[in-house]
Formats: C-alpha cells, structure tokens, sequence
C-alpha cells in the first residue's frame, strides 16, 4: 500500500521532538513537504527532514503529491490552516490546543470534511496512549460511580480533555484555584463520576510526577509516569485492623522506557497511526474539533469558578 503524504506546518518543539521521532517508526507516513514561519526556517527543515520547502501553507495545500496536513503552528493561526487544507481536499490533524472560533465554525468545518470525506483529527495524544486503554479495559467490571485524581503539570487541557473522553460530560465545577503553585479543580460528571485535577507549576517537567488514579468500593486503578499501570480489585471486605497485613493483591503492567516505547505509550505513535487508519477506511478519530469545543467549554466554566 502506497504511503500517505504529509506535508507539515509548522516546525516547532512538538514537532521536532514528537511527530517526526513518531513518523520514523510508522510506514504509513511519507513526509512530503514543510513550511514554517520564516523562510530561513522552512530551508532549515526541508534540508534537515529531507522533505520539500513551501513558501506558504496555501502552496503546501495545493501540491498534489500531498494527501494530508499536519498543522502545528501557533492557534491563532489553526482555523485558516484548516479551512485551506479542507478546500484543497486534504485530511487534516491538528496540534492542540487546536483553536476554532465559535462551536458554529467547528460544526461547520466537520460538515465540510464529512462532504468531502476527509478526515478532521486533533492532537490530543492521551487518548490515544495504550495505557488509557489497558486501565479502561480494566474498568469495565468496576461498578458504581468513580472517583479520579489526575496530576499533571501546568498545560492542563490534554487532562481536561482525558477527562471528559474517561467520564464523559462534566455537571458541575464543584470549585477551582489557580496560583503561583499551579491549579486544583473538583468536578463532577453527569453519570455520577468525581475527579480532582491537580496541574502543578514546576520549571522542570522531567520530573516524573505524573499520574491518573480511579477507584470505586472494590476497585483501584492507576497509570503512573505513562509508564505503569496498576490494577487492583478488591472484592472481599477487610476489616480496617488487618488493613496493614491483608494488603489486596495488585497487577502491574510495565512499559520499557526510552525510544519508540515512550512515544507508544505517550501517544504520539498511536495517534497518528490511529490517523493513517481513519484517511485508509473511514473511521471516525477519537478526537474530534467536537471534543475540542468541549474542553474549551470546561476550561471557560473551570476559569469562571477560579474568579468567583
């Protein structure tokens, strides 16, 4: 089967250290052409990605050797990208936060990529990671209402967004804080659900800190530095005094970290390949300018919360 060509606009950080380590383990890709924002820049990474240089995302779009964009650049400049790749009859992924006007303009631009058969997919990578997916195949024994804890670090959309894929629509803010430090939001969710998100304002985001946990009355879950996956269920009552020596039994699922493994479990590499299959057989992505919209809608009524 021939390779999809890609074209990319936009060569920032998560290009350089994301998409393109992603693209070198996929076949499904062939990276076709590139443009940045200054033309010494474009040069810089035609030459460096062994891929063409445009002048301009409007030729990027035009070329026919090209099948589908990857946009990357800032957000302000997201909706034009989109709505030029659409008209030139391209598939479409777009970096998050991807940015779209009003929800009327994200409706109409699926409606546009529907008519034409082109796929609209954005960027949020955690849906995509096989970790999410190992810990909700894991859930779907677990009954009643779940509680969640998420800790990540200040770019706190991507778990906005992982929450509502995890729960589903929020019913209300419960409370929300942001400072110096970072963020604290409580939510709760229309089908009964309870999450605490914790966004932490660190200058080093090598730490590993990062974490999702879950539990009912007989379950606990947890994927800890995109790395581990720790499953737990506890069917049986244990009085609280032999708590400390009747611990429940826990599954572990490691990931070896480093290389391709890191952009697997992150995301990155799935996410992408999810795209390859969903431009080959129709299938609709997990992520949608629909799920963009919203995360957008939770974080204006989690900013609103912080005021009041």
């Amino acid at each position: 089967m021939s390779p999809i060509g890609l074209g990319i606009v936009g060569v920032g950080t998560i290009v350089r250290f994301a998409h393109l380590p992603a693209l070198t383990f996929l076949d499904e890709f062939e990276m076709r052409g590139v443009v940045n924002s200054k033309p010494e820049s474009t040069r810089a990474a035609a030459q460096r990605f062994r891929a063409r240089g445009f002048a301009s995302h409007q030729d990027l779009v035009r070329d026919p050797s090209i099948d589908a964009v990857l946009i990357a650049t800032g957000p302000a400049q997201h909706e034009t990208v989109i709505r030029a790749a659409l008209d030139a009859g391209k598939h479409v992924f777009c970096e998050t936060p991807a940015q779209v006007a009003t929800p009327e303009a994200s409706r109409e631009i699926m409606a546009v990529a529907a008519g034409k058969r082109l796929v609209v997919q954005a960027g949020h990578c955690f849906r995509y990671s096989p970790l999410v997916d190992l810990l909700q195949e894991h859930l779907r024994d677990a009954t009643g209402p779940r509680l969640w804890s998420f800790e990540y670090f200040p770019y706190i959309g991507h778990i906005h967004n992982l929450a509502l894929h995890l729960s589903g629509p929020v019913e209300r803010v419960v409370g929300s804080r942001a400072g110096p430090f970072g963020s604290t939001t409580t939510l709760e969710f229309k089908n009964g659900d309870a999450a605490v998100i914790v966004g932490r304002s660190l200058n080093n985001c090598a730490l590993d800190i990062e974490s999702i946990r879950v539990s009912t009355r007989d379950f606990f879950g947890e994927i800890a530095g995109r790395r581990t996956v720790r499953v737990a269920r506890m069917p049986v009552g244990v009085p609280f005094h032999e708590w400390s020596t009747r611990n429940a039994p826990a599954t572990t699922f490691e990931a070896q970290a480093g290389g391709r493994m890191t952009l697997e479990v992150s995301g990155y590499l799935p996410q992408l390949r999810a795209f390859a299959k969903s431009i080959r057989d129709g299938s609709p992505p997990r992520s949608t300018l629909a799920d963009v919209q919203e995360t957008a809608e939770l974080a204006s009524r989690i900013a609103a919360a912080q005021k009041a």
